[in-house]
């Protein structure tokens, strides 16, 4: 196609920083609305636009477009900061998509999903982070700024036992993602009779980690409202 609508694409494309993980995820926002209408309109082009995408390790399922295993969640390897709402959203669902294909590389991802979070928040709240805390130690240090350790909540608060057990809970649940990881995720050697986990271990590292990043997450931005 030749003319302004070309131009206006070319316009589009041009405005966007695909480095950046929200203008990456606008446009396939635009690839999966220009996916549904070439189906509504028949299926032959939009076989062939699926197939493409496929070659870029991409999967088209329930109208909505999903990187597939490896693919999806390999940048994450190399993000240390900078999270937003958005964002941790976006990686949470690519942790998901990782699960069914590469379950240790899912569990490397959550570890490093629950790492950027509190550094992230370390770093708007101006704390000092120590060299190469593990991820016991952000977490403690991260709790701590928002006011969430156990030794934070008063005696004399209604349920106080309840809370304080519920964020020991939450330190466990990361003690073991650590430890999952180092057992079985990406970046460690293994035995060449090292079994690997299933997705539904996967599943259970994943669900924990984004559940305890979202929570100080939305704790952060509270705070900060």
């Amino acid at each position: 196609m030749t003319g302004e609508r070309r131009s206006r694409v070319e316009e589009y494309y041009a405005s966007l920083n695909l480095t950046d993980q929200n203008d990456a995820r606008r446009l396939l926002d635009v690839f999966e609305n220009i996916l549904i209408q070439a189906y509504q309109a028949g299926g032959e082009i939009a076989s062939d636009l699926v197939g493409w995408l496929r070659k870029d390790g991409f999967e088209f399922e329930n109208q909505r477009l999903r990187a597939r295993g490896r693919d999806a969640a390999r940048h994450l390897a190399a993000k240390k900061a900078a999270v937003d709402a958005q964002g941790l959203h976006d990686d949470i669902r690519r942790i998901e998509d990782a699960v069914e294909n590469d379950a240790p590389l899912a569990i490397g991802a959550a570890k490093e999903l629950i790492e950027s979070v509190c550094r992230t928040i370390l770093d708007e709240l101006q704390q000092p982070v120590a060299k190469n805390p593990d991820l016991g130690e952000l977490v403690k240090a991260t709790t701590k700024c928002l006011k969430l350790a156990p030794s934070d909540i008063s005696d004399a608060a209604k349920g106080a036992d309840l809370i304080k057990k519920t964020l020991h809970s939450l330190a466990a649940i990361v003690g073991n993602v650590a430890e999952l990881r180092s057992l079985y995720g990406t970046g460690h050697g293994k035995s060449g009779k090292t079994k690997g986990l299933e997705p539904r271990h996967a599943r259970l590292v994943a669900g924990a980690a984004s559940a305890l990043a979202t929570f100080l997450w939305d704790t952060f931005e509270r705070r900060e409202r």
